[in-house]
């Protein structure tokens, strides 16, 4: 039996978020993506017991409830033992360089990425180490 890839999209933006699934899926048909809405709704499934953790999870910076910014705070403080290929990617519509250097801040964030990502930046978040 093969391994799925697991991905996450937190982000409030629902047409961001059919779109992105449709490039993801097109690149890589046997991922296994979930979305939510908002940071706060991401942390809770992060807390359940049992949770499988994702490989990837693509967070907006700009939601109600918890932004991204806050969700990476609380994320740092539940100390979770994460899968080794565990990676943040910031997908956000800012092009604000205090963003971009905010980012790079959090050792959990890979790389911040533009919205929308092209197929480059999918293939190179998927295939490359």
């Amino acid at each position: 039996m093969s391994h799925r890839r697991s991905i996450w999209i937190v982000d409030d933006d629902k047409i961001f978020t059919v779109i992105l699934k449709t490039k993801l899926l097109k690149l890589a048909s046997e991922l296994e993506i979930s979305s939510f809405a908002d940071g706060a709704q991401a942390l809770d499934f992060l807390m359940k017991p049992q949770t499988k953790y994702p490989e990837i999870l693509f967070l907006d910076i700009n939601m109600p409830v918890i932004d991204g910014w806050q969700f990476l705070e609380e994320f740092r403080q539940l100390n979770l033992s994460l899968p080794e290929r565990f990676s943040i990617y910031i997908s956000s519509s800012s092009v604000d360089h205090k963003d971009m250097e905010r980012a790079k801040t959090y050792h959990e964030v890979k790389n911040y990425v533009v919205k929308p990502p092209s197929e480059e930046d999918l293939n190179r978040i998927l295939f490359l180490p």
